[in-house]
């Protein structure tokens, strides 16, 4: 008989998957005799059985020996923790902390720990805080995809026997900000900000009136909700946003708790009642599901959340991960159509879009991977490598365009979306700038058609008066006072009004409707033709933009400001507004006058909602490369072991 020996280091992972798939096949347990005895603290092996495995999987008979003993320790250890479980109710969890903590044991990255269910969050982040030596205030846990709270029963949480833990170590910043502010976590202000800027109306009456945080579709239309729904998106969406900023400054640990927290707002409080829903498509959830298409933004929180347990490196202990998965893949085709033919039509390319494909393919790969179903996962890594190559951006085309004085991400996104042909880019960066300019414009006149029908009040019928047939008549010469009393009366009929208007001369004695003395508030867009009247007369791109930033869209005086000052603009921090010159994919601001709540909850939100409307596409892949280089890498490891 061989009896194990304890070797120097743990046999790699891809080794034991590869052990433990024959090991099943063949239906061995080695947590029963004669593996395992009584009173015998290392496994019985004999040595035809390590020599099969040996030859059959080309490995060294010492590997085999501890991959067995390692694999039947903890078939021991769980089987152990069950029966502890069922006749004491302590419950054995599994914690994993990061590589940047330390531990009792000699710095390994995952331990046990004993505790009863009834216990709360608190008493548990006690125990992993002595163990791993840190103030425990500088712990997050998460479980099952959920931070857990800290006056909630473990329970109440649905932790349960062998359920894993992960501990986040929060930046000495965090901790900071949650002593001086007596534990008001900055979820909680960003939920604040979102839920009181949401309610704030530009103007009153019309759903046409703008909102500080305004939602709008993939195409860029503002979505007309109603208020509750309204609040609720804006809270889940804003959550995401602070989730994603942090995942771009690499700080993993925050932006997981924030992506959890704005997964938590979708699914708690958009939905509608899920009667409504099963109904008519078939879901379970509190969503108005046109909405969450219209957005099209829960599928890619979705991505960026199983993308950040890969960082934090529990992917393989993430719970529903292949549902979230599957969610995004089902939304995408959903959105973009079977081969992403839809997004032709919807945004007129598809090249930047299939950044998420890489990262989609990518983490489905290693999902399958961390499955033992090395098959798919080659397959699906095999997608994502193809679509990478497809629309790697050349440094030195980008760097040509950033000094021709375009942005970077509209230079990556516009190389992307044009094979990386310089001159198509430019096209196409063109193209959706004018879509831009238009889709402004559009709302301009919606919105100034709003207004001008509040003015012009309500007909009858108890309607708005219709702006339509308002300036049909006022084009035929009558006065504005007689067109409004004429389509009061006749629920804004054109024909019933001109009668109407031919019968009662008394009309005309009603007062002239008060014409809008103030142009709308420059929006912060600063088009190509703008800044070509600055080139011409030779100033630099940059100097350009920060006049124009500076004097809000007036062209005539940026240029004598620049010329005033040699070509350059002196910068003063008290002429940016964050909330004007930054528009993002969901949030638009307006100008107001603020309380100092509200200015207190722009402040919170301005530096996380992102410049570009497109910036959750402005992917650079280099992370993806990594990782897909490293799978790769490992399935050839588990290949050559099979």
């Amino acid at each position: 008989m061989i009896i194990m020996a304890e070797g120097p280091a743990e046999v790699p992972q891809a080794i034991k998957d590869s052990i433990k798939r024959k090991l099943n096949s063949e239906k061995v347990k080695l947590w029963l005799p004669p593996f395992t005895q009584d009173n015998e603290a290392f496994g019985n092996y004999s040595e035809n059985f390590v020599k099969q495995y040996s030859q059959s999987l080309n490995l060294t008979e010492s590997v085999v020996i501890q991959a067995f003993e390692e694999l039947r320790q903890h078939a021991v250890a769980k089987l152990a923790a069950k029966k502890q479980y069922q006749e004491t109710g302590l419950a054995t969890l599994k914690v994993k902390v990061p590589g940047n903590i330390n531990t009792e044991s000699g710095g390994s990255q995952v331990f046990s720990i004993t505790i009863k269910l009834d216990e709360k969050g608190e008493a548990l982040r006690q125990r992993i805080a002595a163990q791993v030596q840190l103030p425990s205030d500088s712990l997050k846990l998460i479980a099952n995809g959920k931070v857990l709270e800290s006056e909630d029963s473990l329970q109440s949480q649905g932790v349960t026997n062998h359920t894993h833990v992960m501990v986040v170590l929060l930046s000495e910043s965090e901790r900071e900000a949650r002593q001086k502010e007596d534990s008001l976590a900055a979820i909680q202000r960003a939920k604040d900000a979102a839920q009181l800027l949401s309610n704030k109306k530009y103007g009153e009456g019309l759903s046409e009136d703008k909102f500080f945080l305004q939602i709008t579709d993939q195409n860029g239309k503002a979505l007309d909700l109603p208020a509750e729904e309204r609040a609720a998106l804006s809270v889940a969406l804003t959550l995401n946003e602070k989730g994603r900023a942090c995942l771009k400054k690499k700080d993993y640990s925050t932006a997981i708790l924030f992506l959890l927290e704005s997964e938590s707002a979708f699914r708690e409080k958009l939905l509608l009642l899920r009667s409504e829903i099963t109904k008519e498509h078939q879901l379970s959830s509190h969503c108005r599901s046109d909405i969450l298409q219209a957005v099209d933004n829960f599928a890619i929180l979705c991505l960026d959340i199983v993308w950040c347990y890969l960082c934090l490196q529990h992917i393989d202990q993430l719970p529903s991960a292949v549902q979230k998965l599957k969610i995004c893949e089902d939304s995408f085709r959903r959105a973009h159509g079977p081969n992403m033919e839809r997004l032709q039509t919807i945004k007129g390319d598809k090249g930047k879009d299939l950044a998420l494909y890489v990262k989609l393919f990518l983490l489905q790969g290693i999902l399958c991977y961390h499955q033992g179903k090395i098959t798919e996962a080659k397959r699906f890594l095999e997608k994502s490598e193809s679509i990478l190559k497809s629309i790697q951006v050349d440094e030195t085309k980008l760097m040509q365009l950033v000094a021709m004085g375009y942005e970077v991400s509209d230079a990556r996104l516009g190389l992307r979306a044009a094979d990386g042909s310089i001159s198509e880019a430019i096209a196409k960066i063109t193209e959706r700038k004018e879509r831009k300019q238009k889709q402004a414009k559009q709302e301009k006149e919606e919105q100034r058609k709003g207004k001008l029908a509040k003015r012009l009040g309500k007909s009858a019928n108890g309607e708005w008066i219709k702006v339509d047939v308002y300036e049909q008549l006022l084009g035929m010469g009558f006065p504005s006072g007689v067109i409004a009393e004429a389509l009061k009366q006749t629920n804004s009929d054109l024909q019933l009004s001109l009668e109407a208007i031919q019968n009662h001369p008394e009309w005309y004695d009603v007062p002239d409707i008060p014409v809008e003395d103030s142009e709308p508030a420059w929006t912060g867009e600063i088009t190509d033709a703008m800044l070509a009247r600055f080139t011409e007369m030779g100033f630099e791109v940059n100097a350009a933009r920060e006049a124009l930033k500076q004097l809000k869209g007036n062209v005539e005086k940026a240029v004598q400001e620049l010329m005033r000052h040699g070509g350059t603009m002196p910068t003063t921090s008290s002429n940016r507004q964050p909330t004007q010159d930054n528009p993002s994919k969901y949030f638009k601001g307006l100008r107001e006058e603020l309380s100092q709540n509200e200015k207190q909850a722009m402040a919170e939100l301005a530096d996380d909602i992102p410049q570009h409307d497109e910036d959750y596409l402005d992917i650079t892949l280099e992370e993806e490369a990594q990782f897909l280089e490293e799978y790769k890498m490992l399935l050839a490891s588990a290949a050559s072991t099979s």
